[in-house]
């Protein structure tokens, strides 16, 4: 749909392409208005960097994207105007981060202009642009709690194939290990990466692992590699500790816990085998915080891919707080 003049003005409303010469201002502008107090930091700083750029970035994409040049296709989109003042936006692009396909990376809609199916059109035409440039498939990232997006998205066919949960401890407990029961918990060696290659490949859906491209040289190091990642942990003054949980010789469950180093919080990642969900959680869980009692007292930011139904509640058993919980959705184009 073409914007449409208003009362025979210049002003124009309805839906007109992403044009990087002159809209990224108004957009990072429309982005924190949208997503207010929900807008991370990193977000945040993002935007500024956007916004202090977009004299030199406008230029550029405009020029990239009246060429053929691969790059053209790595961002795209609408905004929607209203009497000439853009209220909502959708960005479209190829692959990111490493994922596959294309993504839907940004929707945002004015909050006095929501409810009137604006975001419903941003997101029919941002499917259409990707069916015309070839995408077979279309995926992107919404809260969990965004109840009002994810009916939208679920309206429009698009499916969950995946989830990330991301908690926060303000102060470690000092908490007993739950014992191991049927599992046997271990420091995980460094030559069994093809036993965490495996765990995730079997952790993540067939379907998420055509979006996430889980890839085994992401999981394979070689001992240069480990070496300078462990001078580079030393310098920073952390430990990284690795424990698998094993039924067998099969990794059904793996924690990683960075702790130490500058004033940054500590971290804690964890996944585990869907058969045996509800299990182990609460053993490497507590494995880790007894850990980090023999550390100063800090922050510990713990992340969970994929979240499931029960694991957040493990966490906030031991005073973890959610701090978002994201759901990969995905649609698959005709």
């Amino acid at each position: 749909m073409l914007a449409s003049a208003v009362n025979g003005k210049s002003e124009f409303s309805g839906l007109r392409p992403f044009n990087p010469l002159r809209d990224i201002k108004p957009i990072t502008k429309l982005i924190e208005l949208s997503f207010g107090e929900d807008l991370e930091p990193g977000s945040r700083k993002m935007l500024n960097e956007m916004r202090t750029l977009s004299w030199l970035l406008g230029p550029v994409l405009w020029l990239l994207s009246k060429t053929k040049s691969p790059l053209a296709s790595t961002f795209g989109g609408y905004v929607w105007l209203a009497e000439g003042r853009i209220v909502g936006n959708i960005t479209v692009h190829t692959r990111y981060k490493g994922r596959m396909g294309w993504f839907i990376s940004n929707l945002a809609v004015h909050p006095d202009y929501r409810r009137q199916d604006i975001a419903f059109r941003l997101v029919t035409e941002g499917l259409e642009l990707a069916r015309t440039k070839g995408a077979q498939r279309v995926s992107l990232e919404v809260r969990a709690k965004n109840v009002t997006a994810q009916g939208l998205y679920r309206k429009l066919g698009f499916t969950k194939v995946d989830s990330v949960s991301r908690m926060r401890l303000s102060t470690v407990p000092g908490v007993n290990r739950v014992p191991a029961g049927e599992y046997r918990i271990r420091a995980l060696q460094a030559d069994e990466w093809r036993k965490v290659y495996q765990l995730a490949l079997d952790t993540i859906s067939p379907e998420a692992r055509e979006i996430l491209s889980v890839e085994e040289k992401d999981y394979r190091s070689s001992f240069p590699q480990r070496l300078v990642s462990g001078l580079g942990d030393l310098l920073k003054g952390q430990a990284v500790y690795r424990w698998a949980a094993l039924k067998g010789d099969r990794f059904l469950g793996l924690a990683k816990l960075r702790a130490g180093g500058a004033l940054a919080p500590h971290s804690l990642t964890m996944m585990v085998h869907p058969d045996h969900r509800g299990e182990v959680e609460e053993i490497l869980l507590t494995r880790t915080l007894s850990t980090l009692n023999a550390y100063p007292s800090r922050p510990l930011s713990a992340r969970i891919q994929p979240s499931y139904e029960g694991v957040v509640e493990v966490f906030a058993k031991y005073g973890f707080v959610e701090v978002e919980t994201l759901d990969l959705l995905t649609l698959r184009l005709q």
